[in-house]
């Protein structure tokens, strides 16, 4: 059975693992309505905070930023969790006329329930690290060790978002990143007011901020995601960014956060540098389901078929 409850009930039923205000935030800056659905079989299997507009299950704006909030009871065998899927998919493709989802990385290891429901997958990477593994290559500890020696860079918190917010959207404009920044940043801001968002800044020996980074803190979950970091061109560039995510590392782990997840691996030069950083590369999901899409794939695949018996 599969029923959509209050957010409250939800949280209850997986004892408050979602970060549902997210959820909210991202709703309200999409004009999407957040839905809280549950599916049971004597107990709860599978939980799903989505999005809807129009009888569709939608990715919210800025979805890059997040993974969509999927809870599996993990007690049941994996059999059961299977069955499970196939069946919470098939009701909910009753229901909806298509459906997109994030799939996180916990989730991405077997997705073969949701490509025979339909669904059309596009593969992504991310790396992920655990706080308390502070081995990385060769060439970051150099960096690092630059930073300390011959740059005296010191890592801040800072509370002054709009600081922080317009020096990364400088940043993202200039790379051709974002398209929508005033929603953008009120998205930011009520995470950053919420004690979601965190906001890091680097200085030198003269008090110049060479350097920014904005992280989704997840405190219930212990995790932590990496959203945006920008360091100035020059010298210290390569300094800069090791002392980064290196100092930043150690923060999060003093704040009791076990794992850090970089958000992104799919771009050539980003990918090099996260993989000495010594992360696990992972893989995620974007899953989309549509029913037109479906039947026009099948009519395809018909006449593809057909086309090869007459030529034999």
């Amino acid at each position: 059975m599969l029923k959509s409850v209050e957010k409250e009930a939800f949280l209850e039923l997986i004892s408050g693992d979602a970060d549902l205000h997210v959820v909210d935030i991202f709703s309200k800056v999409s004009n999407v309505n957040p839905l809280y659905l549950v599916y049971f079989k004597d107990k709860p299997i599978i939980a799903l905070a989505v999005y809807v507009k129009n009888n569709r299950i939608v990715l919210p704006k800025f979805s890059q930023l997040v993974y969509s909030e999927i809870w599996v009871n993990k007690t049941l065998s994996e059999r059961r969790i299977k069955d499970s899927f196939l069946d919470c998919l098939y009701l909910l493709k009753k229901r909806y006329k298509s459906i997109e989802l994030v799939l996180p990385p916990s989730l991405s290891s077997d997705i073969r329930f949701f490509l025979w429901n339909g669904f059309f997958a596009k593969i992504r990477y991310t790396y992920i690290k655990d706080s308390n593994d502070m081995v990385y290559s060769y060439s970051i500890e150099k960096h690092y060790k630059r930073a300390l020696s011959v740059f005296n860079l010191k890592l801040e918190r800072f509370f002054e978002f709009d600081l922080i917010c317009n020096r990364q959207f400088t940043f993202l404009l200039k790379k051709g990143l974002i398209k929508d920044k005033k929603r953008l940043y009120k998205c930011l801001k009520e995470m950053f007011d919420l004690g979601k968002l965190w906001c890091f800044g680097i200085k030198d020996n003269e008090e110049n901020l060479i350097g920014t980074g904005m992280l989704l803190v997840n405190i219930n979950d212990r995790k932590a995601y990496f959203l945006f970091c920008d360091t100035e061109d020059g010298n210290s560039k390569s300094a800069a960014n090791a002392f980064l995510y290196i100092e930043i590392q150690k923060y999060l782990l003093s704040m009791g956060i076990d794992v850090l997840d970089y958000m992104g691996g799919n771009i050539k030069s980003i990918s090099a540098f996260k993989q000495g950083l010594n992360a696990k590369l992972s893989v995620y999901y974007i899953l989309r389901y549509d029913i037109f899409e479906v039947v026009m794939h099948r009519i395809f695949l018909f006449i593809l078929r057909t086309k090869r018996f007459f030529y034999l």
